[in-house]
């Protein structure tokens, strides 16, 4: 018989096409996993470990045909073999993704497990991460936060456009909300006032432009009472100098304005009895000067009128007498004669009469030229005033605090040559006092007990001026005193 070869061709393009697709695309998915930092890896259900990654064989220490085919307790320690396999086996029963935590030789990692088809069978699959550094910055910011939450200061952080970040917990409070409430917000819902400072719009476009903003800032958070702020934006910038964000710290100055509004109203008050007091002073002086001259002057000079009429009688009618007794006489004349100019004197302290009637220029010319003569001081004095604009009550003023800086001259300074002036600048009448004394010491001005100063200073700021005494010890003491004229 004739024996025959029978041949059966079968196209199989198709098949090796599709195997090389597969190939392929193994090729990437293999390239994918080692290439990922993490750690992959495919365990079959009686998880033996059918394929790792790089990351993993590295972990290991070993290649993966070391690997493959083994179990975690041929390949760790017992402990941790046996944590993994409780995973493995929740996984695989539940079905659900397992999330763990677990610490090796001071890493942190995280495992998510789930289930992996392996032909008709399931597997168990997973990644694992080195969350290490991811812990220690979180563990890092939990502190930073702590810290800022102990701090008084509100601390607000936001992005370019003023979208809160974060807040720390005295910021928290004043606001009256939570975290999570402020995150994403704008800081325009702190309100402002622009009446009273900046707004929102304002900061933001400030600090912007010129990289920092600083000033009082007035919000309205819980509660609608408006909180006053110190506050200090910064803009916040990358290591490439980009900016990322602002940060601002603020000082909750609200309690700080109502104290010092209450003092400034204290003081105002206190001043404006303080001058009150210096008016019903004056007055009194007044009254009591026109006293002393309408009665005890009259009385004193009545009496010198009686002793020359008696002197009189007694030349007529008892010569002998007269003769015998005018030294006595004499001396009871040259005694009422000191009265009467002593209270004169007075009257003229009490009452400055010059300033009355010859004006501040001259009556200041006339009391240097008294002091000249009695106390051989030598007095430089310079005006080229025609006339000043001050009320009765300011020109008075004036006088007493340099009649008080003269007499403090005289008591005090140990000074021979004194020089004034007064001057006019936008429109403040300016009064100068030099001598060449043995000056003053700065901290004694400051002493509470300096009463004469204080007079002085507080007579200046009570009608809108400054006194401002400058000296030091062996260099004399020059008091400038500066009030505004009034033009009324």
């Amino acid at each position: 018989p004739r024996e025959l070869l029978l041949g059966i061709f079968q196209d199989i393009s198709e098949r090796k096409k599709a195997e090389n697709i597969l190939q392929k695309s193994e090729e990437r998915y293999r390239a994918f996993i080692n290439a990922t930092q993490d750690m992959v890896f495919i365990k079959d259900e009686s998880f033996r470990y059918v394929m790792v990654n790089r990351a993993n064989q590295e972990f290991f220490g070993k290649p993966e045909a070391e690997i493959i085919g083994k179990t975690d307790f041929e390949l760790m320690p017992p402990e941790a073999a046996r944590r993994c396999r409780q995973t493995d086996e929740q996984a695989l029963q539940s079905g659900d993704i397992i999330i763990s935590i677990e610490k090796v030789d001071k890493k942190i990692y995280e495992t998510r497990k789930f289930i992996v088809p392996i032909g008709d069978r399931k597997g168990v699959g997973g990644f694992i991460r080195d969350i290490t550094e991811i812990r220690t910055a979180e563990k890092n910011l939990r502190f930073q936060a702590m810290l800022l939450d102990q701090i008084h200061d509100g601390i607000v952080a936001t992005d370019l456009e003023g979208n809160i970040t974060y807040a720390n917990a005295t910021e928290l409070e004043i606001l009256g909300k939570s975290l999570d409430q402020v995150v994403g917000t704008s800081v325009r819902f702190f309100g402002d006032d622009p009446q009273r400072g900046p707004t929102q719009e304002e900061i933001i476009a400030e600090t912007l432009q010129k990289g920092c903003w600083r000033g009082e800032v007035v919000n309205f958070p819980a509660g609608g009472k408006p909180v006053i702020w110190d506050s200090r934006v910064q803009l916040i910038r990358d290591k490439n100098n980009q900016p990322q964000g602002m940060i601002g710290i603020s000082t909750n100055i609200t309690e700080r304005k109502e104290f010092i509004s209450k003092l400034e109203k204290s003081e105002t008050s206190l001043r404006a009895l303080a001058g009150h007091l210096q008016s019903i002073r004056e007055e009194e002086r007044i009254t009591i000067a026109r006293e002393i001259h309408d009665e005890i002057a009259q009385i004193i000079t009545a009496l010198k009128i009686d002793l020359s009429i008696l002197v009189s009688d007694f030349r007529l009618q008892f010569p002998e007498f007269l003769e015998k007794h005018t030294p006595d006489i004499t001396g009871m004349t040259d005694m009422l004669d000191e009265g009467i100019r002593k209270i004169r004197h007075l009257i003229r302290r009490l009452r400055p009469e010059k300033l009355e009637n010859m004006g501040l220029i001259e009556a200041v010319r006339s009391q240097l030229e008294e002091v000249r003569q009695t106390g051989g001081h030598k007095i430089s004095f310079h005006s080229n005033l025609p006339d000043i604009h001050l009320n009765d009550e300011q020109r008075l003023a004036f006088y007493r605090i340099f009649q008080e800086a003269l007499t403090n001259i005289r008591r005090h300074a140990e000074a021979d040559h004194i020089a004034v002036s007064i001057n006019r600048k936008n429109e403040r009448v300016i009064l100068t006092m030099r001598d060449n004394g043995i000056g003053i010491d700065p901290a004694h001005m400051e002493k509470p007990e300096s009463y004469g100063i204080i007079g002085m200073q507080e007579r200046a700021i009570f009608l809108g001026g400054t006194l401002t005494i400058q000296g030091q010890p062996g260099a004399g003491t020059t008091v400038i005193l500066e009030i505004p004229e009034n033009h009324k």
